[in-house]
Order: structure tokens, then C-alpha cells, then sequence
């Protein structure tokens, strides 16, 4: 597709109604392009018009995410070395042997209450 002027328009489409929006880095860098065009399809099936600079000025955080399989071991200890230096900058990795069912455990959610249930008319709350 092109603008007005005959320039190339990169347009990418997405959608986020599952709530994360995933960029191939492909896309990514198409995004990073002059007349660069991004259309994300939200969970109320409506199109948002929106760019690369709209994505950075309104997110604080963005990931990336890899198969534990993409680097060696040295590949990795190479990227890190990249963002050795820079703010706020984190690999987050799923904690070894963590167990939902053993976290829910702990807010008492497994087990059943013997009692009545008490429904009353909480509206007053929203005062």
C-alpha cells in the first residue's frame, strides 16, 4: 500500500483480545519504518489505529520472550552482557518447580466451609 505521496505504507495488523498484543520482531521493525501503520483488533472487535511511537509513549514495559532453546549458553551470557548496563532491565523466568495448586493452597481455597452463606444487599458499599 502507499500514502498520498507514493511512499511505501508497512501496515500491520493484530489482534489483542486476549489481552496481550505479540509482535513477531519482524513486524517490529517494520513498525519502526516512516508511514508505518499498526491496526490492533481489540476484545469489542473494534480497530485501533495506532504506531510504533504510540506503543512506546503509552506502555512502561514491554517483553520479550524466548524458548530456553534459542540461545547457548554462551549466546545468552552474550545478551545479557548487552543490557548489562542498562535501567530496569530483567530476565524473568518462571520460578523452578512452582506449583499453583500449592499456592492456592495457602489462601485456604482448597478446602470446603461448613456454614451459611450470608447474601445481603451490599450497594451501600458504592456510597
Amino acid at each position: 500500500m502507499k500514502d498520498a505521496n507514493g511512499q511505501a505504507i508497512n501496515i500491520v495488523v493484530k489482534s489483542t483480545k486476549w489481552g496481550n498484543l505479540f509482535i513477531h520482531p519482524t513486524e517490529w521493525v517494520e513498525l519502526t519504518e516512516p508511514n508505518a501503520l499498526l491496526l490492533i483488533i481489540n476484545s469489542q472487535n473494534q480497530v485501533l489505529n495506532t504506531t510504533f511511537d504510540d506503543l512506546m509513549s503509552t506502555s512502561a514495559h514491554f517483553h520479550i520472550q524466548f524458548d530456553t532453546d534459542t540461545f547457548s549458553r554462551e549466546g545468552i551470557i552474550n545478551f545479557a552482557q548487552l543490557f548489562r548496563y542498562t535501567r530496569n532491565v530483567k530476565f524473568i523466568i518462571e520460578a523452578p518447580n512452582f506449583n499453583y495448586s500449592d499456592f492456592y493452597k495457602t489462601f485456604g481455597l482448597n478446602q470446603a466451609r461448613e456454614g451459611e452463606v450470608n447474601q445481603q444487599d451490599d450497594d451501600f458499599l458504592l456510597n
